[in-house]
């Protein structure tokens, strides 16, 4: 139990960390997800993003629809099936992704400066293993 409250502490903090520095772009820390998930990806049905993102689809949608009225992203028909679309990240979401993505390392390497690179791996690996575990459980 001990593991799981100080995993769930943890991520709290840092997520109200990241939230905080994502604000200045005009987006939340769920936002920055979506667009990471976009560039890295290419573009997604918000079911997916959902699904990759470990979120509703409720919560992905109301990221979308404000980064959408921010220019950062489009919603754009699939051809082959009109009730669905795709979320497009546009080019000035991801001129400024690009941009949050440094500050976004530098955040982490600060949060995670109380560690020495050893440490710091083997965290890495650790969280790896447990979501490696977790998607085979299918939880």
């Amino acid at each position: 139990m001990l593991v799981a409250v100080n995993m769930i502490r943890t991520f709290g903090q840092f997520s109200t960390k990241a939230d905080a520095y994502h604000r200045q772009f005009g987006w939340s820390w769920a936002g920055f997800r979506v667009l990471n998930a976009l560039w890295s990806g290419g573009d997604q049905e918000i079911r997916d993003l959902a699904e990759q993102m470990w979120s509703t689809r409720a919560a992905v949608s109301s990221a979308v629809n404000k980064l959408e009225a921010a220019g950062m992203v489009r919603r754009k028909p699939v051809p082959t099936d009109r009730r669905l679309v795709v979320v497009q990240l546009t080019d000035s979401g991801r001129e400024q992704l690009e941009c949050a993505i440094k500050g976004q390392a530098e955040l982490e390497r600060e949060w995670l400066s109380c560690l020495d690179p050893q440490q710091q791996r083997h965290l890495a690996e650790l969280l790896h293993t447990l979501a490696d575990a977790s998607d085979a459980r299918g939880s």
